[in-house]
C-alpha cells in the first residue's frame, strides 16, 4: 500500500505517552496492592514509596497528554476526535463488520474510551495524592493540604476505583484486539509505527518536536515539584 493510503496516524509523543502510561498504571496497581497493614512488618512502606513515585510520574504524563490534546498533531487533538453521537451509534451498529468506516486516528468508540480512561486515571491519581488513612498511617503527599473529610472521601474513591482498574485494562485490551482481528483496523502496529492503512482523504500535520520538548520540560518541572513536597 502506498504512502497516500497509509498516512501517519499517531505521532511519536502520543505513542510514547500511551505505552509509558500503560506500563505505569500496571506498576501502580501492583505496588498499590498490600499498602498499609502493620508498621512492624519487614519492608513496610516500601510499596508505598514505590507507589507514590509511580503516581507522580503518571501526573507528569497526564499533564503532557492532556495539553498535547490541544497543541499536538491532528490525530492527537481532542477537537478532531469523532465525538458525534450519530457517528458513535453507527460505529456501534457496525462493530462486527470488517468493512466499517475507518478513521485516521481514534474511531468514535475509541475516542470516548480514550477520554474515559484518561479521566479515570486522572481521578485515581488525584484521589491518591489527597487520600489519608489514619489507622494505617498511610497518607498521600497532598493529604495534609486537604480537610479530613476530603482525605477520607479521596481514600474511599481511590480504593474502590483501584479495584476496578485491572478490569478496565482488560476491557481495553479486548477492544483493541476486536478492532484488530474482527474489524481489520490494524491498531497494534499503528501504536508502534505510527502508520496504518486507512481510507483516502486523511488529514495529517507534520511533527511538532519543539512543542513536544517544551511541554515535556513543563511536565517534568511539575513532577520535580511533587517530589519536593
Amino acid at each position: 500500500m502506498n504512502d497516500a493510503k497509509k498516512p501517519k496516524t499517531w505521532d511519536i509523543p502520543t505513542r510514547l505517552t500511551h505505552w509509558t502510561l500503560a506500563g505505569l498504571v500496571i506498576a501502580a496497581f501492583i505496588t498499590g496492592d498490600g499498602i498499609g497493614g502493620d508498621m512492624d512488618t519487614p519492608g513496610w512502606g516500601e510499596n508505598l514509596s514505590q507507589h507514590r513515585t509511580i503516581a507522580i510520574w503518571i501526573v507528569g504524563l497526564l499533564v503532557f497528554r492532556l495539553v498535547w490534546g490541544f497543541i499536538g498533531n491532528a490525530q492527537a487533538k481532542f477537537k478532531n476526535f469523532p465525538f458525534n453521537l450519530g457517528e458513535l451509534s453507527e460505529d456501534i451498529k457496525t462493530f462486527s463488520k470488517k468493512d466499517a468506516k475507518h478513521y485516521p486516528g481514534h474511531g468514535p468508540t475509541g475516542a470516548w474510551a480514550t477520554i474515559a480512561i484518561l479521566g479515570l486515571v486522572a481521578l485515581q491519581v488525584v484521589t491518591g495524592l489527597f487520600s489519608s488513612n489514619v489507622e494505617e498511617n498511610v497518607h498521600g503527599p497532598l493529604a495534609l493540604y486537604a480537610p479530613q473529610i476530603i482525605a477520607d472521601a479521596a481514600l474511599w474513591i481511590h480504593g474502590e476505583l483501584g479495584g476496578l482498574f485491572m478490569y478496565i485494562i482488560l476491557i481495553h485490551v479486548v477492544a483493541v484486539l476486536w478492532h484488530e482481528l474482527v474489524r481489520g483496523h490494524k491498531l497494534l502496529a499503528a501504536m508502534f509505527t505510527g502508520s496504518r492503512p486507512v481510507q483516502e482523504g486523511v488529514k495529517w500535520e507534520s511533527e511538532k518536536p519543539k512543542r513536544a520538548v517544551v511541554l515535556a520540560v513543563v511536565s517534568l518541572i511539575i513532577v520535580v515539584a511533587l517530589f519536593a513536597i
